[in-house]
């Protein structure tokens, strides 16, 4: 009889554990993408390993933009409706990687040390969400956000589709 409570202590302790472990890979904060604000702002579903928000400012700003195994760094890029921002990506792990923003129109392929360059408009509201098609369901995504309400840091929008964009540069795949 005294097992039983032992047991049921055990399996209970080890739920618990087992559901605070929300990392990822190379010890990455893992997010359900429902719990996160700009995720879900920006439509992103699923798994989101969140490496940060930066906020630009500006009317042409320039963001570097590490790819990794297997996050983006920033996740998300928080930039003025109407804008244009440009973004250096580097791709710094050792998988090859895509950095794909089907709303905007670019798929840039990335091989371990290439360097991109993208320019995305960034829409009037919502945002521009960007994944790896390789890795998009490990949470390798992301999105370019407009500002929101005070405090939000996004708006209240859905993905966007209305914000184009450019490629160039960087070593081939």
């Amino acid at each position: 009889m005294r097992r039983m409570p032992m047991i049921v202590m055990a399996v209970v302790m080890l739920t618990a554990a087992c559901s605070n472990d929300k990392s990822g890979s190379s010890g990455s904060a893992a997010t359900d993408a429902k719990s996160s604000s700009l995720a879900d702002r920006a439509g992103l579903s699923g798994k989101v390993n969140d490496k940060g928000t930066k906020t630009v400012t500006g009317s042409s700003p320039t963001i570097s933009v590490e790819v990794d195994d297997f996050y983006f760094s920033p996740t998300f890029i928080s930039a003025p409706a109407g804008s244009t921002v440009t973004l250096q990506i580097k791709s710094e792990g050792k998988a090859p990687h895509t950095f794909t923003a089907d709303g905007a129109g670019v798929d840039e392929k990335l091989s371990p040390g290439d360097s991109k360059t993208v320019t995305i408009t960034v829409p009037k509201s919502g945002a521009v969400a960007f994944f790896c098609k390789f890795h998009k369901s490990s949470g390798m995504q992301g999105a370019v956000v407009v500002p929101g309400p005070k405090g939000s840091g996004a708006s209240s929008g859905g993905s966007g589709g209305s914000g184009g964009a450019t490629t160039s540069g960087g070593s081939g795949y």
